[in-house]
């Protein structure tokens, strides 16, 4: 864990819709737990914290959380297009989003020889590419 302004926090926003993925939600609240990460339940103070839960957030809220971001996570395997890749963009988010389906091959594409964002296949190249 660090502190300080190289701290990285990472805050999970979205939609929350039925047992399934509120179970998700339970397992990696227990996975924090057991690697030792703090974890927090609202935005707005100082305190200590590593990790965040925002469920089901009203797009007002999703729109401050987007522009406090500097890396927008996407891990859905073969997501038809992953329109929250192209939310990440739309707020000066750089994406980092699954090397398969639409975003890899619609939308985390290179724009006039430069690249637009991440891809990544499996936890170590998530890791990587967060470097």
């Amino acid at each position: 864990r660090q502190s300080g302004s190289d701290r990285i926090r990472f805050v999970l926003a979205g939609g929350c819709r039925d047992a399934g993925d509120q179970g998700r939600v339970r397992e990696l609240k227990e996975l924090c737990t057991k690697l030792g990460l703090i974890e927090r339940d609202e935005l707005g103070s100082n305190e200590d914290w590593d990790v965040c839960f925002r469920l089901n957030v009203p797009l007002a809220e999703m729109r401050v959380l987007l522009n406090q971001a500097d890396v927008g996570m996407h891990t859905m395997r073969e997501e038809h297009f992953g329109i929250n890749v192209v939310e990440f963009m739309a707020a000066g988010v750089i994406p980092l989003a699954h090397n398969s389906g639409g975003p890899a091959m619609d939308i985390v594409t290179p724009w006039k020889g430069n690249k637009t964002g991440h891809l990544a296949s499996d936890e170590e190249g998530y890791a990587v590419a967060l470097r």
